[in-house]
């Protein structure tokens, strides 16, 4: 009995940061949308502004709200193995889909122009960015970012105007991927490059390469809301 009560509290913990989330984005869009909204008036330059101040009191509130909830969960496990190991499979499955923070050993690579110029068309004409994400992974990469944006299986990575956008928010050059896996693989990969690497260099681009001890990738913060898409009833 005691059981079914403190996996019911850990279940409608979940949901209450689930609503506390969804307003939480709702309002992030409104602000991305009038980010495109250019020339912006005195009134708009304002009330954008406010709405930043909104979303970082929100975030803030978030964050208290969710170290809350991991007591809870946490004071109600220890008397609880079953509750114990569903904690452990939300954790495991919150980390698969990248709404974790992680540190491990990795790679950085950075994309800039030469003269500090816009490289946004080119680098997404040739789709560098996607192929060194992908090149990663074949590499042994288990968690990504771009300009500390997690890529996950839903990410998007597309050109918007003269800029690109990664997970529906603009990202300015230098363009940095970050990857976190296995060393010895990563110094590999950058030791043998592929032609993607001759390819950026004959476009004009510096590219740097690092390797770092430790490394922080941080969760995911924005992704589309799935509308259409049904869990299919295996029972």
């Amino acid at each position: 009995m005691e059981n079914k009560k403190n996996i019911t509290i850990l279940f409608l913990s979940f949901i209450f940061v689930g609503a506390i989330l969804g307003v939480y984005f709702a309002g992030f869009r409104k602000l991305n949308e009038s980010e495109f909204n250019l020339p912006l008036s005195e009134f708009e330059t304002e009330e954008m502004m406010t709405l930043r101040k909104e979303n970082s009191e929100r975030k803030q509130k978030i964050d208290e709200l969710y170290n809350e909830v991991r007591k809870h969960e946490e004071m109600h496990a220890k008397d609880s193995y079953p509750l114990q190991k569903l904690r452990d499979e939300v954790y495991y499955y919150r980390f698969l889909s990248g709404q974790t923070d992680v540190v491990g050993p990795g790679i950085v690579v950075s994309l800039e122009g030469s003269f500090g110029e816009n490289i946004a068309i080119l680098v997404e004409q040739n789709n560098y960015l996607v192929k060194l994400v992908n090149e990663l992974k074949v590499f042994g990469a288990e968690a990504i970012s771009i300009n500390n944006h997690r890529i996950t299986a839903r990410s998007e990575v597309i050109l918007a105007g003269n800029r690109i956008n990664v997970n529906m928010t603009p990202i300015a050059p230098p363009y940095v991927v970050s990857a976190i896996g296995n060393y010895e693989r990563f110094t590999r990969y950058a030791k043998f490059h592929t032609v993607i690497f001759d390819a950026m260099v004959n476009d004009g681009l510096i590219v740097d390469i690092q390797f770092h001890e430790e490394l922080t990738i941080p969760a995911a913060t924005r992704e589309r809301s799935i509308q259409f898409l049904e869990v299919i009833d295996e029972y």
